[in-house]
């Protein structure tokens, strides 16, 4: 059985090779999340829905090639699967355009095969872009009730993509009422400042723990630089990044919080009363998977292993 299970939408990134030309690549986020944790050997499952053509048929093929369980992963003949077209900018910083509107991640329902994938894990994940359009909406909060009925842990990446969304307020009132639930939160410092409506990440973590005490772990994202760890306790503490050259920042974020949910399962640790010195580690480990997928092209296939993230480490 899965440690961890996944929710929300896997499609196709379109990566440019030239002005005219694209490759294709699997992707989204929670998609990308899941594969590096299975690249840490650590047991993961998948819930979403692509259509049943040969894009969906690919990207089924594709988790299926890095072990994730896709029992849940349904295959609609009514609704196509999702496209995104990547766009570049200096440094590797990239940006969407979604070709997702009434797609078949859009459509996804509550079913028994989901519930049980999340009963049988110590960790449900999901991220805010399926709360965006569609049943996928509804189904992302009645699964994260389940899971908190169940006493599973909830992982959560607000994951702002504001294209997807009718306005930016729109966006954040979901994020905000879908933060009630979750124990572990990932947020990058740009998201944790549209949430927040405060400038600096200090004041940031302050305001997120006022309004969402019952947050165990907070995890914020800040590019290279590494990351700040917080805890209900009111402390916090940044970890260096590991500098890199970066080809494509697709998926690192991704790559950050699959490694850091499958660290805290292979160490069996505790959430309710963890430490800084104890999460040292396991961001380490974190930071350098998100550091390495930045080094290649594409989500998934640019996420580093096990052994490539011990020798950044140790170098």
């Amino acid at each position: 059985m899965a440690d961890i299970t996944s929710l929300g939408e896997l499609l196709v990134d379109m990566t440019p090779l030239s002005p005219i030309s694209y490759q294709y690549n699997p992707g989204g986020g929670p998609a990308n999340m899941i594969c590096m944790v299975r690249k840490l050997s650590v047991p993961a499952a998948f819930i979403g829905q692509v259509g049943n053509d040969a894009f969906g048929k690919k990207l089924q093929a594709k988790l299926v090639s890095e072990k994730v369980d896709t029992e849940a992963l349904s295959l609609s003949d009514q609704y196509p699967t999702t496209l995104a077209f990547v766009h570049w900018a200096e440094h590797g910083e990239r940006s969407f355009s979604f070709y997702r509107h009434g797609s078949a991640d859009t459509k996804i329902e509550v079913t028994d095969i989901a519930k049980e994938k999340i009963r049988a894990s110590k960790i449900f994940f999901l991220s805010s872009v399926l709360m965006s359009e569609g049943t996928s909406r509804d189904t992302s909060f009645e699964l994260m009730k389940f899971a908190k009925d169940q006493g599973i842990t909830i992982a959560f990446d607000p994951n702002v993509r504001l294209n997807l969304w009718s306005s930016q307020e729109e966006c954040v009132s979901y994020i905000r009422k879908a933060l009630v639930y979750p124990d572990i939160v990932k947020v990058s410092e740009e998201e944790l400042a549209m949430i927040t409506d405060k400038e600096t990440v200090d004041e940031g973590i302050k305001v997120m723990y006022r309004a969402y005490p019952q947050i165990k772990v907070l995890l914020v994202t800040l590019g290279s630089k590494g990351a700040v760890a917080a805890l209900p306790d009111g402390s916090s503490r940044h970890f260096e990044g590991y500098q890199v050259e970066a080809v494509d920042t697709t998926g690192a974020g991704d790559a950050f919080t699959g490694a850091f949910l499958a660290e805290v399962v292979l160490h069996d640790t505790d959430i309710n009363s963890v430490t800084l010195d104890q999460l040292e580690p396991l961001i380490k480990v974190a930071n350098a998977a998100g550091a390495l997928t930045t080094t290649g092209k594409g989500g998934i296939d640019a996420q580093p292993s096990a052994k490539q993230i011990e020798e950044l480490i140790k170098g």
